[in-house]
């Protein structure tokens, strides 16, 4: 039995959603600019982006001569990997930065997470030389959207290819299809798999910015998910609403959880579950990952607060039985 079809999030919130903008979101403003951090921290994120450009172009699947397992070590220990990851655990804003702490930590968040924890997972298995050529392509979609997301979120990083993620260019929903279906997901401790389920067969994005923006999103829903997963199975699950004319894509997250778990997150909770998108209340984690979801839905649809956007229904937490099931709101991109 599935975990989620996408038919089961037709009951979990209103078919109507209004946007409250005047303006398609862009998927732009929660970043900090890369001068905000200091001259270490600076070369630390420096010297990440340029090392995954070049594990990305040595692993494009046209790539002449494809990268082979000895040469991906090599290529690791010519760029010190180790020391490149080592680095991002102490970044550090300027004193006289002036940006919001918040939001900074929401940055070095996903910095630190998005697609790089299944990202050095996957290497460090390459080190030790049990990493299969058959999981270079799982490596190439993590080293692609890293990329992306450090884009999205490091202001300044990479103007080039900033513009281009800011030009005009719809984006299908089999993108996001086509890298979760049966892949596995690994973070820190836990692995899963994921299994996709979608009723929706259009464009979901308008720029690679804002495809970025939801990938964050997606990322750290199925982060969270992995990370708690009972059985080692997770679910995403992609339903278009209003059925007649759709004008969102209502996206699920589910996992099973264990008794044990059920208990401490209500306790920790104080019994409403949406209280974990507003941050700062988590089971081994930071509890960023939700509030950066929720934090991106009310950009999209204008809302002003988080309070508002959990009573209309723009994204929410169910716990019907042994499943814990996360959803968002995102519009669907026109023509």
């Amino acid at each position: 039995m599935s975990l989620l079809h996408a038919t089961d999030l037709a009951r979990l919130a209103p078919a109507q959603l209004r946007s409250y903008r005047a303006e398609r979101y862009r998927g732009d403003a929660m970043d900090v600019p890369l001068d905000a951090f200091d001259r270490s921290s600076r070369a630390d994120i420096t010297r990440l982006y340029a090392f995954l450009q070049v594990l990305r172009q040595q692993l494009e699947p046209r790539a002449t001569p494809p990268l082979t397992l000895p040469a991906l070590c090599q290529l690791l220990a010519a760029h010190h990997w180790d020391s490149v990851i080592a680095g991002l655990r102490h970044l550090t804003l300027r004193p006289d930065a002036r940006v919001d702490a918040a939001r900074a930590h929401q940055v070095i968040h996903d910095l630190r997470g998005g697609a790089l924890q299944a990202l050095v997972l996957l290497l460090h298995l390459g080190e030790l030389g049990v990493l299969t050529e058959e999981e270079f392509p799982r490596l190439w979609f993590l080293t692609r959207d890293h990329l992306k997301i450090l884009r999205n979120a490091i202001a300044g990083i990479d103007p080039a290819g900033s513009a281009h993620d800011e030009a005009v260019r719809l984006h299908h929903i089999n993108l996001v299809i086509e890298k979760w279906q049966q892949a596995t997901h690994a973070v820190p401790e836990a692995r899963a798999t994921v299994q996709v389920d979608s009723a929706f067969h259009g464009h979901i994005a308008e720029r690679c910015l804002e495809f970025s923006a939801l990938d964050r999103v997606l990322y750290n829903l199925l982060n969270n998910a992995v990370r708690h997963a009972a059985d080692g199975q997770v679910a995403l699950a992609l339903l278009p609403v209003p059925a007649a004319q759709p004008a969102q894509l209502r996206i699920g997250v589910a996992n099973r959880i264990t008794e044990e778990q059920r208990n401490r997150l209500h306790a920790l909770a104080d019994g409403d579950l949406s209280r974990l998108f507003a941050g700062g209340l988590t089971i081994g984690g930071s509890g960023e990952g939700l509030r950066i979801c929720a934090d991106f839905v009310l950009r999209a649809y204008g809302v002003s607060s988080l309070a508002e956007a959990l009573a209309e229904g723009y994204l929410g937490i169910a716990q019907p039985d042994d499943r814990f099931i996360a959803w968002v709101h995102w519009p669907i991109a026109g023509e």
